[in-house]
């Protein structure tokens, strides 16, 4: 009874953050900053180059059509070292090279129970790299890497 409780008190108070341009918040960085476990950040359509974003908490990040996250060619966008998140419907563009660090567009280190879904990934070297990450669930990944004129849509995969 008290497990059931718990679990209803913890949905009732999450919530959602609006990311954008015009909106209170206007950084995915400061957003997840912000967000506690099982919040949920919607990213309104618009660039936004924030360099290297990390992710430990348990979020949803949900983008709206032509939301983009852009590494400028210099960073690794997105990198996940938690459980329980689900990154939807961005556009990561532009992702940093280095043959030291393996840049990537998404990065999953030492994460659990991760889905990635209906994004795109353009000029990436790595679109997505794991390391030591478990139950990890894409679909709908489209890759465009303009150096290299190639497309990939990965319909779905599990880990």
């Amino acid at each position: 009874m008290i497990i059931l409780f718990f679990t209803i008190l913890t949905e009732v108070h999450s919530r959602t953050i609006v990311v954008g341009q015009g909106q209170a918040i206007a950084s995915l960085k400061k957003a997840i900053q912000l967000a506690k476990d099982n919040d949920s950040i919607f990213l309104k359509s618009g660039i936004y180059k924030e360099g290297n974003i990390v992710l430990i908490k348990s979020l949803s990040i949900i983008g709206e059509d032509n939301a983009i996250l852009d590494g400028e060619n210099k960073y690794e966008i997105l990198t996940i070292s938690g459980k329980n998140i689900l990154i939807k419907n961005i556009q990561f563009r532009n992702a940093g090279y280095s043959a030291l660090n393996d840049y990537a567009s998404i990065k999953l280190v030492d994460a659990v129970n991760i889905t990635i879904e209906a994004n795109t990934v353009i000029n990436s070297y790595f679109a997505i790299h794991l390391s030591n990450s478990t139950y990890y669930r894409q679909s709908e990944i489209r890759t465009i890497n303009r150096q290299r004129n190639t497309l990939m849509e990965m319909q779905s995969c599990s880990d």
